[in-house]
């Protein structure tokens, strides 16, 4: 699993942890809750969909891999995007990382919209612009991503991303998509955790 440079408190709570003698799999819990989502769940294209080319299909967004192999392509271009409901059922949402590509920057998104739902219509949580790195993700040793930060007030079951405008290409091609929870969700977790740990090490000491 990659990790975003956004996800501050992830960072924070690992550091909590790791400094409070927790041991490194408690650290790892709050790293893999950064990300929402796993390569298993279910996901479709949404919005306008032209298909992709074959091995660049929509699963490569959340396959938590980059490079020419894995990322997502559609060439419908601007408009199209992606549905995705996974183990995380009813979670809140209140950010999202997009890493770059390994192909043109024309093809780059240069806006977002994130849609949530629980069985009836999507429901609008956050739009805006987007500047993605000139950078090129072109294997797993570089992470050239835009992170950003809303509130969302409510957990969906179903999550829709959907790219309005790409950056003069035809196509729209994107390297991963993390949709980062809601940070007081983790902030609890790594807190009870490192409490738990403190408790054991007292009890270890006497």
């Amino acid at each position: 699993m990659k990790f975003t440079s956004g996800s501050f408190t992830a960072c924070l709570l690992a550091t909590l942890l790791i400094s409070s003698n927790a041991s490194v799999s408690m650290a790892a819990y709050i790293f893999a809750v950064a990300d929402v989502t796993v390569p298993t769940d279910s996901i479709v294209p949404a919005g306008v969909d032209f298909g992709s080319p074959g091995g660049e299909e929509v699963d490569k967004s959340i396959d938590n891999l980059l490079g020419d192999l894995n990322q997502y392509t559609n060439l419908a271009g601007a408009g199209s995007g992606f549905d995705v409901d996974g183990f995380f059922d009813t979670r809140f949402v209140s950010g999202i990382s997009f890493f770059t590509s390994a192909s043109d920057p024309a093809s780059d998104p240069t806006s977002y919209q994130l849609h949530g739902s629980n069985g009836g219509p999507f429901i609008l949580i956050a739009s805006g612009s987007l500047s993605l790195p000139a950078g090129r993700n072109v294997d797993n040793t570089t992470e050239f991503s835009q992170t950003v930060f809303f509130l969302n007030t409510t957990p969906y079951d179903v999550y829709r991303v959907i790219f309005p405008t790409v950056n003069g290409g035809p196509f729209l091609q994107i390297g991963e998509v993390e949709l980062i929870p809601e940070p007081s969700s983790l902030l609890l977790a790594g807190l009870g955790l490192a409490s738990v740990a403190a408790f054991r090490r007292r009890r270890v000491q006497r």
